[in-house]
């Protein structure tokens, strides 16, 4: 009976453990969202964001940097996948592999890298139609 009480306050334990690191993950998101958002150089910007589509002005491409940088899921203009896995899970790693290797080529600045790298791994996802 006492195996089984601290097996199951075990498992008590390692849920909610899970659930805090959950809950750590929304509130790093949210926090470089709201960051980039309050920034007076986004204000246009943050509005797009919102509507779950991905716009291709500079403004919106630098505003995706932005909350990229501020999840580092962006350091210096590099792409940070094993942040982006981790922040998106297992599902998503396949498309974060494809969209490191090929999705923002071309990109000339973060802005341009961001904005490439968004697309593909909407593309990628399941979220939209096509490839990088």
């Amino acid at each position: 009976m006492k195996i089984l009480i601290v097996s199951f306050v075990g498992t008590l334990f390692s849920a909610s453990l899970l659930l805090a690191q959950e809950e750590m993950k929304e509130k790093d998101e949210m926090g470089a969202i709201m960051s980039c958002i309050n920034s007076d150089e986004n204000s246009f910007a943050a509005g797009n964001y919102t509507q779950n589509t991905i716009f291709d002005d500079q403004e919106s491409k630098c505003f995706y940097a932005c909350v990229m940088e501020g999840q580092n899921h962006m350091v210096n203009g590099s792409i940070n996948a094993d942040m982006i896995k981790y922040h998106l899970g297992n599902e998503s790693e396949q498309a974060v592999d494809t969209c490191q290797k090929y999705g923002h080529r071309g990109g000339k600045d973060k802005c341009e890298i961001a904005y490439r790298f968004q697309v593909c791994l909407r593309r990628n996802n399941g979220t939209d139609d096509g490839a990088c």
